[in-house]
């Protein structure tokens, strides 16, 4: 069986939850172990499920930048565990899994791309250099992603295949819930996510309040944490929210599934990803989405009448469009099923594990030097 080390972030962001649908989908077909990094406390529901599951794992904190002893720690970890695979999903470690090859040259290095491109800094371009020139296979989450690799990168993305891949959730965990909790008169607006600037949650919170003075009774639940916090908190009380916004914190898998079958409407308000889990776990749900119109969620609905886009950054439209669904049950209704029909028919775990699994367990084939990329 093969033998595969994710290296993944421990913090807040989606990483986690990819990787462990990545396990589920896996079915058995290889063994899976964790290297989660972070720069402080393991998040409490990655531990839990990997005690609850069985799955060997390590927590090497960083104290970020040039930390030769974080990667020498992580490298000697991830040899110990003579993996077959190394799957970097955290590519600012990608230092310690090329190390690992140089001992076992027939160790596959798998980097996926999982971070929004507009989230990318200098070091980031680094460990992408590093990535390119050295992984066997990079894999990232729609097209666009390939092209400005391919026009950033011109000549160290010549040297592996760039491919695409989807990502799925559990369907039969992330399900519809036939009657709402809230109270009927008040219809609930969701959003979950990391509270950071690029989710841009100060437009739907802004666009929550176009709605009151509208005289709609709605109330916005926020699930999640983050450096934009206490900022979007004090905007909920300039706007005189208080008693319309509810900031519900980090929440566990079943808490999360709670909260989305409590919803009446999903809102992801984001300036860009590379493919959101969120919307993927709240269409799961049979929510109606209006998200906006960005890369990674229009590559991602594309062709399809999964979500309603609107222009980003851009309160009025994303009001008018949920008012128009807030007074339209049956196109709510609509909406929701085709979002669930879509996730069913594509990005199901059994679809996720068909994408990524010939990479990780190597029957896709290594990349050669000199050969070109390719983005299927």
């Amino acid at each position: 069986m093969p033998r595969i080390v994710h290296i993944l972030f421990g913090g807040l962001g989606g990483h986690g939850s990819v990787v462990f649908s990545l396990i589920k989908a896996s079915r058995g077909a290889a063994l899976h172990e964790l290297a989660f990094v972070s720069t402080g406390e393991l998040l409490t529901d990655y531990r839990a499920k990997c005690e609850r599951d069985g799955i060997t794992y390590v927590h090497e904190r960083t104290s970020g930048g040039a930390d030769f002893g974080f990667q020498w720690r992580l490298f000697r970890w991830i040899l110990a565990r003579r993996p077959d695979t190394v799957v970097v999903h955290s590519t600012g470690s990608v230092g310690a899994a090329l190390a690992v090859k140089l001992l076992r040259w027939h160790t596959r290095i798998v980097v996926v791309e999982h971070q929004s491109w507009d989230l990318r800094g200098r070091r980031y371009n680094i460990a992408t250099t590093l990535s390119l020139l050295a992984a066997d296979n990079v894999l990232v989450l729609n097209e666009d992603y390939v092209r400005k690799l391919r026009g950033h990168f011109p000549r160290v993305s010549r040297r592996v295949s760039i491919d695409v891949v989807r990502n799925g959730i559990d369907t039969d965990h992330y399900v519809p819930r036939p009657m709402p909790s809230w109270p009927a008169e008040t219809l609930l607006i969701g959003m979950q996510s990391r509270i950071i600037p690029i989710k841009d949650h100060a437009t739907l919170i802004r666009a929550i309040h176009l709605l009151r003075e509208r005289g709609l009774d709605v109330h916005l639940e926020l699930a999640g944490d983050g450096s934009s916090r206490g900022d979007l908190e004090a905007l909920v009380s300039d706007l005189d929210l208080r008693d319309r916004v509810t900031f519900r914190g980090m929440l566990n898998e079943s808490e999360l599934v709670e909260f989305l079958q409590g919803l009446d409407i999903y809102v992801h308000a984001s300036l860009g990803e590379a493919m959101s889990t969120a919307l993927l776990q709240a269409m799961s749900c049979g929510l109606p989405v209006v998200a906006s119109d960005v890369p990674g969620i229009a590559d991602l609905v594309a062709g399809s009448d999964a979500a309603i886009l609107v222009p980003p950054q851009s309160p009025e439209p994303l009001a008018d469009v949920v008012a128009s669904l807030c007074a339209d049950p049956k196109g709510r209704e609509s909406l929701g099923k085709a979002a669930r029909e879509f996730v069913m028919s594509g990005y199901s775990l059994d679809a996720m594990w068909q994408s990524y699994g010939p990479f990780l367990v190597g029957t896709h084939g290594r990349r050669s030097a000199g050969r070109g990329g390719s983005a299927s």
